[in-house]
């Protein structure tokens, strides 16, 4: 047979090699000197920056695995350099799929090209696999994924291998390419979840270039060995885990954890279907149609009609050229820009080979074809003909140039210095000592890691993530990174609790009582209720807030002075970032940061009334980031402040559309840093007195009274946060301010009143605080407010007879539902059941459709044991609303108690239809289960509350009994044990008998394994 090269052999063999080491110079040149926002986390698994073992990419985790054995500074270009090697790769055999590509498809270029395999022969076939291969490389979503390691192009050197293989198999007919195409696809599959939504199209061409004899059971069994020998990588990640002694997850669970996360990209993300449809049109469609060989006609063989149906292919395929050519710019309908952030490499290298086939297409059918010396060319297409080649050698030069003009400067700003700046300048300002160092944002700490091992002091600082530390697992990694430096906080939780945020509280306080501890960032939120941040440049020193000290303290000239410093020395590294491309991630993160760093000292410069220099800080922080709503803010307001007019309601109005954009206070602080304008403060600190965060509260209300004397809402606001935090007399030196300067108005007399009781009251004068509301009440008669205060403090102090009484003087004033239905509960709570029922009868006569009230008398039923009554009064509530939860649960607790328990099980799963997840009824039905001796669904209910309350007692009670009726002795004493455990911390609600039968229980049984 005669060998299909010997026609243009230089092309279909010469070239590709010669384009892969042109493209490898260029990426070399390009090559990123060090990490980007793209390729950290990558890096970082690498490295070891992270200590995570991954649970991805086994195919690309095991090819890099050696480079972890060389020096850690070499590490994060040579990961580079392997990216640009297999990008180089995937771009020559581009170049060779594109000169495997068959031109016969149509009738015109069965017509023009008659080599043996119809691959082009013409003088300028090496112009399609030159263009497509330039288009697909200078792409900037390429560029920057084969200049930077993310793993996108060893995924896409696959993909180029898988399509490569067919095209060879269509040649020279060796099943040999087959198999290494399913071994190869089987490895694939593991790293690249694209492949998988990629496998019904393979699955086409590879039956419809083999042909029937792709059913030969010999043939099938062993294309389908070679793929499940591939996928059988899947199982290397989770034995990495299990050797590495990883031993909270089992290998189901770390194979399941790859798995589920390919399921989701490819099934749940709805929106992202929809774009792939569009995105199909320039890159899988013309694919489509390449592999399509048309009819040489259509059922019309009139001369008319076989020549429309030829200009139709003709302008289609143009079309397909040009829509090929525009996506390769990154414009509106683009996976740049349609991708949700994915790359799609895959999309862009099919639209390459589309270009490559095309302009080969154009190239042929676009030239006279063989013809009777008689007949003449038509003078239409001796027109045509030469401008549409020479619109594919236009296309040659000026779109590359074109992609070279507009993508290497971003390539460039994008090579990893702005980072390795951003983590020196970090490093520069730690202390020699070490420091534990605080952190919510993951980049920043991996950054600042990788910098930290590059320069010798990764053992020297201790860097936490402050949003990982309410899981044990995290506290247990820190303990065995640090074993002598790191609170064992983690060992006292079990598996999948979460550590309180008080706990975490004291904790960090304690770190920075005994250690030097910094933010790396400006924050707010729970651990800033017993520190506080000292800027130190772009990190800030945590410290505790001095003794009976409420308020932020003043910051001490000498920390300005450095800070001052610090600031001017980074104005000319500033400018730089300012200046570098909007577009590109490196810089736009390094801006957000700064401006977000700088908007928080000018707040500083601001509180020591140096408003003009405040101004220019405000300033400098809108230039980095112009989307910091903060500093606009803050920089607005300055404005006023220098100009000495009053805050503009203009600024005031735009928090409504802040909002707009940002979904909570959480991510508008988090991304922008706080404000220093009096109506932002204020909101500010009403959100956070409702999240508890009373000092932080405090200082945003005194800060709102500071820029705003006249506020005399903020001041009320601030003492009422005062007492809150636990600092009475602060609140009630405020609130005697405000009685001095005559600012407390009718309408605002019964708060400070309040607020003046719960001081008193937090400074341990009970009787002041009740004489201070009783004398208000005497005076304001009418403020229903004072009485109900005066109410809280009474059944605060459990005092229920003068709680009693003041309800029963109000109510002598006419009947009120919501008093009778307090007075209800008070009685309840004495263990006064009739009087309680009387009440609540006499509350239902004046209001009948009060639910509670009716709940309230079940409540009474039941613990008369009056079941029927009970009953009756839940299916009365239950008639009005059959999902009343209340309702619900009183019923299935009677049916328990009445031992009903195969009724109280369908109550319980009611209950669960209605209120998925719900603990109690799942408790419940747990125990019923139990009860019925059902014990695998117990066991599934039990286990289910283990991971949601991890502590409560009970739930081990439960499953150590299942453990010992399955005659599992072993956990039955674990669970047993954690009983006993959890029970000692939590001595409310745990019964004595039954703590006395699970420590008797467990004494036989640990008796009888000796």
């Amino acid at each position: 047979m005669q060998n299909p090269e010997n026609g243009n052999r230089f092309v279909q063999r010469t070239l590709p090699w010669l384009i892969a080491a042109g493209i490898l110079v260029l990426y070399l040149i390009t090559l990123n000197r060090w990490v980007n926002i793209r390729s950290l986390s990558v890096v970082a698994k690498v490295s070891g920056w992270d200590w995570t073992t991954p649970a991805q990419w086994p195919l690309f985790f095991g090819i890099t695995y050696p480079l972890r054995f060389l020096p850690q500074a070499w590490q994060p270009v040579l990961l580079n350099l392997f990216s640009a090697i297999c990008a180089a790769g995937a771009i020559g055999l581009l170049a060779r799929s594109v000169a495997l590509l068959p031109h016969d498809r149509t009738h015109e270029q069965r017509v023009r090209e008659r080599s043996e395999y119809s691959l082009l022969s013409i003088p300028f076939a090496w112009v399609p696999p030159l263009l497509a291969t330039l288009v697909c490389a200078l792409e900037l979503s390429m560029w920057e994924h084969s200049t930077t390691v993310t793993g996108e192009s060893l995924d896409l050197l696959i993909f180029a291998y898988l399509i490569r293989s067919l095209l060879e198999y269509r040649i020279d007919h060796k099943n040999g390419w087959l198999y290494r195409f399913a071994f190869i696809y089987g490895l694939g599959v593991t790293n690249n979840w694209a492949l998988i939504s990629f496998f019904p199209a393979f699955l086409v061409a590879f039956f419809w270039i083999k042909g029937l004899s792709a059913f030969k059971f010999s043939f099938l069994s062993r294309i389908l060995g070679c793929g499940i020998l591939g996928l059988s990588l899947y199982l290397l990640l989770p034995l990495v885990w299990m050797i590495k002694g990883n031993s909270d997850y089992s290998f189901g669970d770390v194979l399941k954890a790859n798995l589920v996360q390919q399921k989701l990209l490819i099934f749940d993300v709805s929106a992202l279907r929809s774009r792939v449809l569009l995105l199909s049109l320039t890159s899988i469609l013309p694919v489509l149609i390449i592999g399509i060989r048309w009819p040489s006609s259509f059922g019309d063989t009139s001369a008319a009609g076989a020549s429309l149906t030829n200009i139709m292919f003709r302008v289609i395929h143009i079309l397909f050229f040009l829509a090929c050519l525009f996506v390769a710019f990154n414009q509106k309908f683009s996976p740049r820009e349609l991708g949700y952030g994915l790359p799609f490499l895959t999309f862009y290298y099919l639209g390459a080979l589309a270009i490559g086939y095309v302009s080969g297409y154009m190239l042929l059918v676009f030239t006279d074809p063989p013809r009777k010396s008689w007949r003449q060319q038509n003078p239409l297409l001796k027109l045509i003909n030469p401008l549409v080649r020479g619109l594919v050698l236009l296309a040659l030069v000026a779109v590359p140039a074109a992609l070279l003009y507009l993508n290497f400067p971003k390539i460039r700003a994008n090579d990893g210095h702005f980072l390795k700046a951003f983590a020196k300048s970090m490093r520069d300002r730690l202390p020699e000592q070490g420091a534990v160092l605080l952190s919510e944002d993951p980049y920043q700490i991996l950054l600042l890691q990788g910098e930290m091992t590059t320069s010798g002091l990764a053992r020297k600082h201790l860097l936490v993530n402050t949003r990982s530390l309410e899981y044990p697992t995290y506290h247990d990694e820190l303990k065995k990174q640090y074993p002598d430096r790191w609170p064992d906080l983690g060992a006292s939780y079990e598996l999948g609790a979460r550590i309180n945020h008080l706990t975490l509280q004291r904790m960090i306080s304690e770190l920075a009582r005994t250690n030097l501890v910094y933010y790396l960032h400006p924050s707010y939120g729970y651990f800033f209720e017993k520190v506080y941040l000292l800027p130190n440049g772009t990190i800030y020193k945590v410290e505790n807030f001095p003794t009976n000290t409420a308020l932020l303290p003043p910051l001490p000239p000498d920390v300005m002075e450095q800070n001052k410093t610090f600031w001017s020395n980074l104005e000319p590294d500033l400018d730089r970032i300012v200046k570098a491309p909007k577009t590109v991630s490196d810089s736009a993160y390094v801006a957000a940061y700064y401006s977000r760093a700088l908007n928080t000292w000018g707040i500083e410069v601001q509180r020591t009334s140096q408003i003009k220099e405040a101004g220019e800080v405000f300033r400098q922080a809108l230039n980095l980031n112009t989307n910091n709503y903060a500093a606009y803010i803050n920089h607005e307001f300055n404005k006023s402040l220098q100009s000495g007019e009053r805050v503009s309601t203009e600024v005031s109005r735009t928090v409504e559309d802040l909002f707009g954009k940002h979904r909570s206070w959480n991510t508008l602080l988090a991304e922008n840093g706080l404000f220093d304008e009096p109506n932002f403060c204020f909101r500010l600190g009403q959100t956070l007195q409702q999240q508890a965060l009373f000092r932080q509260a405090a200082y945003q209300f005194n800060r709102t009274r500071k820029l705003d004397p006249q506020r005399t809402d903020a001041a009320i606001e601030l003492a009422s946060s005062l007492v809150a935090a636990r600092f009475p007399n602060e609140s009630l030196q405020i609130l005697n301010d405000l009685e001095t300067t005559g600012r407390i108005g009718p309408s605002n007399k019964v708060d400070v009143v309040s607020i003046r009781a719960s001081a008193l009251f937090a400074q341990g004068n009970r009787s002041g605080a009740e004489e201070v509301l009783q004398r208000a009440s005497q005076e304001m008669p009418t403020q229903n407010g004072l009485k109900d205060a005066l109410f809280e403090l009474y059944r605060s102090t459990s005092e229920l007879e003068k709680a009693l009484s003041l309800l029963d003087r109000r109510l002598a004033s006419g009947t009120n539902a919501a008093l009778l239905l307090q007075k209800a509960d008070l009685l309840i709570q004495k263990g006064d059941y009739s009087t309680a029922n009387a009440t609540l009868d006499q509350l239902l006569q004046i209001a009948p459709g009060v639910s509670q009230a009716v709940i309230y008398k079940v409540f009474v039923a039941k613990q008369n044991k009056d079941y029927k009554t009970g009953l009756e009064l839940v299916e009365q509530i239950l008639e009005q609303d059959p999902k009343h939860i209340q309702a619900l649960t009183y019923k299935g607790i009677i049916q328990m108690e009445t031992q009903e328990f195969q009724k109280a099980r369908e109550t319980f799963n009611e209950i669960l239809d209605i209120e998925e997840g719900s603990i109690s009824a799942l408790h419940n039905r747990a125990i019923v289960n139990l009860k019925l001796d059902r014990l695998e669904d117990a066991e599934k209910d039990y286990t289910l509350l283990q991971k949601n309350v991890p502590t409560e007692p009970t739930i081990y009670y439960g499953l150590g009994e299942i453990a010992y009726r399955q005659k599992n002795m072993a956990d039955a004493i674990r669970f047993f044990s954690l009983y006993m455990k959890y029970a000692e911390k939590d001595k409310t609600g745990i019964l004595e008998e039954e703590k006395k039968q699970v420590l008797t229980r467990l004494q036989e049984l640990q008796a009888g394994t000796k």
